[in-house]
C-alpha cells in the first residue's frame, strides 16, 4: 500500500508541477498583455512602433505645415498603414514628443480594442504581421488558460491531499513546488539578451514585463505553504488528519503478553473459589 501510495503522490506531483508552471507562463503573459501594461510597455518603445509605420517621418517633414493647417483647423488627421490617427493642434503644436506619446497611446487603442472575426491562431497565421497578439484577443486568450491552470493545480493538490497519509505532504510538497517553478521567472533578461535581432526581443520582451511580479506571487505563496505544512507536521496535527489515524493508533497497540493473558480454565478456577468462599461463609453465619 506504501508503494502504490509513494507512485501516486509522484505522479500528481509532477503533473502539479508542470501545471504550475505553464500557470506562470499563462499570468505573464495574460498579464503583460491587460491593457494598461501593454501601454506602458509599447510607450517605453514607442520610438521603435511609431518608426514602423512611418509616422516620425511625417512628423518631422510636416512639422512647418501643420503649424500653418493649425491656424485655421482644430485636428490634423493622418492615414497609414491602414491606420487613422486624429491629432488634436493643442497636440501637435505642443512638440514632437507630445505628439509621439499621444499617438502611440491612440495606436495602442486601435490595436488592442480591433475587433477579429477569426479565431486567435489563425488570426496570427493570416496577420502580417501579426497584431492580434497585442490585443484584447490575445489577452483574454491566455488569461482563459491561466484560469485553467489554476483549476487543475487546485485538483492535483486535492487529489495529494487524499492519497497522503499525513496530511502535511500536500503542502510541503506544493510549496517547494511553487518556489521551484517561481526562480525562472526572476529574470528573463537573459533570455532575451540571446536573441541577435533586438527589435523582436524587444517586442518578446512585451509578453513577459509581469514575470517578475508572478516570481514575487508564486515564492511568497510557496513559502506560506511549506511553512504551513512543516507546523502540520511539527505538531502531529497533519497526521492526525489522517482518515486512518484511529485505526493506524489502534493497529499500533502493542499486543498482551502471555502474562497478561488469563485462560478460560483459570477464570473458572477464580470464579469457583469466589463461589466455594461465599457458600462457606453462608455455613458459617447459620
Amino acid at each position: 500500500m506504501g508503494i502504490i501510495r509513494g507512485g501516486a503522490i509522484t505522479i500528481l506531483g509532477i503533473l502539479l508541477l508542470i501545471t504550475l508552471f505553464t500557470g506562470n507562463i499563462f499570468a505573464t503573459v495574460s498579464g503583460s498583455l491587460e491593457y494598461n501594461q501593454l501601454k506602458l510597455s509599447l510607450t517605453n518603445v514607442s520610438k521603435e512602433v511609431v518608426s514602423n509605420y512611418n509616422l516620425l517621418n511625417q512628423l518631422e517633414q510636416a512639422k512647418p505645415y501643420i503649424q500653418m493647417y493649425c491656424l485655421t483647423n482644430d485636428k490634423i488627421q493622418f492615414n497609414e498603414s491602414g491606420f487613422s490617427l486624429e491629432i488634436p493642434c493643442s497636440v501637435a503644436l505642443s512638440g514632437t514628443d507630445t505628439i509621439i506619446e499621444y499617438e502611440v497611446t491612440n495606436l495602442v487603442d486601435q490595436l488592442y480594442y480591433k475587433q477579429y472575426d477569426c479565431e486567435f491562431w489563425q488570426c496570427v497565421k493570416e496577420q502580417s504581421p501579426p497584431l492580434v497578439l497585442i490585443s484584447e484577443k490575445s489577452y483574454e486568450y491566455w488569461r482563459a488558460f491561466f484560469y485553467w491552470s489554476i483549476i487543475l493545480s487546485v485538483i492535483f493538490f486535492l487529489l495529494i491531499f487524499l492519497v497522503a497519509k499525513n496530511k502535511a505532504t500536500p503542502f510541503i510538497l506544493s510549496g517547494i513546488l511553487m518556489i521551484i517553478t517561481a526562480l525562472p521567472f526572476k529574470n528573463l533578461n537573459w533570455v532575451f539578451s540571446l536573441i541577435p535581432i533586438g527589435e523582436i526581443a524587444k517586442f518578446l520582451s512585451i509578453f513577459f514585463m509581469k514575470a517578475h511580479s508572478v516570481f514575487v506571487v508564486m515564492l511568497i505563496l510557496g513559502i506560506l505553504f511549506l511553512v504551513f505544512g512543516i507546523v502540520l507536521r511539527l505538531t502531529g496535527i497533519g497526521k492526525k488528519m489522517s482518515w486512518n489515524y484511529k485505526k493506524d493508533e489502534e493497529s499500533n497497540k502493542p499486543l498482551p503478553s502471555e502474562k497478561d493473558v488469563i485462560s478460560k480454565k483459570e477464570i473458572k478456577k477464580i470464579v469457583s473459589e469466589e463461589i466455594k468462599k461465599t457458600q462457606q461463609g453462608r455455613k458459617k453465619k447459620k
